[in-house]
C-alpha cells in the first residue's frame, strides 16, 4: 500500500488541459432571484430548471439562480442565500427605476421578464437575443499539472480591447466569481 501511494506522489501526471470559447451568438442571460422561503419560488425554479430539456441548453441561455436573504428573517433560512444577491437584485431594482423587489424574479438579459400560465413568449425573446452578434470573443484555456503532492492551475483569457461597457462587467463578474 505504502509502495502504491508513494509511486502516485512520486511520478508526475500529466497536464490536463480545458478550453472553451464563446460562440458566434449572444447567449441570453437568465437571472432568478430566489428564497427557499417564499411560497410563490417553486414554480419559478422548476421552470428554470426544466429549460434544458427543452432544448434551451449553454449555447442559448446561461440559468443563474440567486437566492435572496430576506426572506431569512421570515421563519425559514434558506441556506443557500446570500446578503450579496439581495444587493444584487436591489440594485437591478434601482436601475430600472424600481422602489420594491419581489420573488420569485426572473431578468433576461438584464429586464424584467414575466410569463404567465397562458402566456410564455420565451422561445421567441429567446431567438431574438440568440440572433445577435456576440459583444465579444472570449476564450478561456485552463491547464492543471499534478507535481508530487502540488496541483497547479493556470487560466489565461484572450479577448479584444473591450469599448462596451456590458463586456467589461461581464468579464469583471467571471473575475469576481473565480475568487
Amino acid at each position: 500500500m505504502v509502495a502504491i501511494v508513494a509511486t502516485l506522489f512520486a511520478a508526475p501526471a500529466p497536464a490536463a488541459e480545458c478550453t472553451a470559447a464563446s460562440g458566434p451568438q449572444r447567449v441570453a442571460v437568465l437571472e432568478l432571484h430566489t428564497s427557499e422561503g417564499c411560497d410563490s419560488c417553486p414554480p419559478a425554479d422548476q421552470w428554470v430548471s426544466a429549460l434544458p430539456a427543452k432544448k434551451f441548453g449553454g449555447d442559448r441561455v446561461i440559468p443563474l439562480a440567486f437566492h435572496v436573504d430576506y426572506w431569512n428573517q421570515l421563519g425559514w433560512n434558506d441556506p443557500f442565500s446570500q446578503a450579496a444577491f439581495s444587493a444584487r437584485q436591489h440594485r437591478h431594482s434601482n436601475r430600472r427605476g424600481v422602489a420594491f423587489v419581489v420573488t420569485p424574479q426572473l431578468l433576461l438579459n438584464g429586464q424584467d421578464y414575466r410569463r404567465g400560465a397562458g402566456y410564455d413568449d420565451f422561445a421567441s425573446r429567446l431567438k431574438s437575443i440568440n440572433q445577435l452578434a456576440p459583444r465579444a470573443d472570449i476564450r478561456i484555456k485552463l491547464s492543471r499539472a499534478w507535481e508530487g503532492a502540488k496541483r497547479h492551475t493556470e487560466g489565461k483569457k484572450v479577448c479584444p480591447p473591450l469599448s462596451d461597457r456590458a463586456a467589461q462587467k461581464l468579464m469583471a463578474h467571471a473575475k469576481a466569481a473565480r475568487t
